[in-house]
């Protein structure tokens, strides 16, 4: 499978966003499995680099426990001019 276009990961990137906290309080091995998912994704499919910057943003994110710090924002939002 290869991802063509980060308009693929958009909306899975919206929908962990809104809901990636109250579904790891409400069922953390469901939410385990899908970054498990996002991991090997990641890691073995080949996609333009958008996709993998996405990827690994959802990543970042929840590993930072859902508040990515200020480096990884510059990083992700270099034109948002984050301090």
């Amino acid at each position: 499978m290869i991802h063509k276009s980060v308009t693929e990961v958009e909306p899975l990137f919206f929908v962990i966003t809104t809901i990636g906290k109250d579904l790891e309080a409400e069922s953390p091995q469901v939410l385990k499995q899908l970054f498990n998912n996002i991991r090997d994704i990641y890691i073995f499919v080949k996609s333009p680099d958008p996709v993998k910057k996405t990827l690994l943003q959802l990543i970042e994110l929840h590993a930072a426990k859902w508040q990515l710090p200020a480096s990884a924002l510059r990083y992700y939002y270099p034109a948002a001019g984050i301090a």
